[in-house]
């Protein structure tokens, strides 16, 4: 399969690749809030973005969806929305993920998502304070989510919006604290981030000249790119060896819907 081959040229990427190397350079502290991270400037787009699962050198399993980032107002305040609903080719007609984002900080504020399994999601973020409630399946007992974090904490999924929208330059290292919503990640965990370089001006699929930021934490190597789709690829080692994929390119504006309606 075509993706198998692009995984596997990402995955030897990581060691292979000529880039430009960055030096060594003092870490950042990146707080909620701080100052440095301006996400005004990220603009509306759609995307086509795939999710994939590589196990011995073969997919395992993909999903393939749109995305649309546009700004809004959700309850009175200025928010970055990332809306994903099935492409032409996705075979899950009830996939739907909505991720809401502090303009500024880029803070997680509001998330929610279902599929096709009666898979349910959805949780709301007041800086310190997570609720929700969340379903595994259609005949899965739904679950309370309550918890507070030490400190307002970025979404590990989208640490990399925080990181993109400040003035990024070779050599940083960023101490950024997140959190995420799996049974052990409910709670601030502080993550180093490493800027590694840029991707080689040869390189596929929308990555050339991105920068290159690895998150050992996370087990995870993030590519950043300053227009969109700004996010063109995030590649993480599972425990079981495995490599999970995220993928994403622009599309040309035309022939899409509109994002949902402010609240």
């Amino acid at each position: 399969m075509r993706i198998s081959i692009v995984i596997s040229m990402c995955v030897l990427s990581l060691s292979t690749a000529q880039r430009t190397v960055a030096q060594t350079g003092d870490t950042i502290t990146l707080t909620v809030g701080d100052p440095a991270v301006d996400g005004t400037i990220y603009k509306e787009h759609w995307a086509s973005a795939e999710r994939s699962i590589l196990k011995d050198g073969k997919v395992a399993r993909s999903v393939r969806y749109r995305s649309h980032t546009y700004v809004t107002t959700w309850h009175g305040a200025q928010v970055c929305v990332v809306e994903s609903v099935p492409g032409p080719d996705g075979t899950d007609r009830e996939f739907y993920e909505k991720t809401v984002l502090d303009q500024k900080s880029t803070a997680l504020v509001h998330i929610e998502a279902r599929d096709g399994t009666g898979r349910t999601f959805v949780a709301d973020v007041d800086g310190k304070h997570v609720t929700g409630k969340s379903r595994a399946s259609r005949t899965a007992p739904e679950e309370q989510i309550d918890f507070t974090l030490d400190t307002p904490s970025y979404y590990v999924p989208f640490a990399d919006a925080a990181i993109g929208a400040t003035n990024i330059r070779e050599g940083q290292i960023w101490r950024v604290p997140v959190f995420s919503f799996g049974s052990t990640g409910r709670k601030t965990e502080w993550h180093t981030l490493r800027l590694l370089g840029r991707e080689s001006s040869s390189a596929p699929d929308g990555m050339a000249g991105a920068w290159i930021v690895d998150d050992p934490a996370g087990q995870s190597r993030i590519w950043i790119t300053m227009e969109p789709p700004y996010l063109p690829q995030v590649l993480r080692t599972l425990p079981d060896g495995s490599v999970a994929r995220f993928a994403s390119q622009l599309l040309p504006p035309e022939g899409h819907s509109a994002g949902a309606a402010s609240r």
